[in-house]
């Protein structure tokens, strides 16, 4: 889905929202996020209607924040 726009909101193991926006995608189909390590969060990312929702925990010792995700309705 490239240069898409999306709605992203992430909340932490708290509820404490760090992520809240509408969300391009590059020409690769990706967009960056820079998330705190150590942390649970839950991450809903909106597009044409279809809602994706995926928890998953940053280590410190991850490269990536989610290497791979099981949105399968939305994509």
């Amino acid at each position: 889905m490239v240069e898409e726009t999306f709605d992203v909101y992430i909340e932490n193991q708290d509820g404490e929202v760090i992520v809240d926006k509408e969300m391009k995608t590059f020409k690769n189909g990706f967009f960056d996020l820079w998330l705190p390590r150590e942390q649970t969060y839950n991450v809903t990312v909106k597009h044409d209607g279809k809602i994706a929702e995926q928890k998953f925990l940053r280590m410190s010792q991850m490269e990536l924040v989610l290497p791979q995700c099981d949105y399968p309705k939305m994509f």
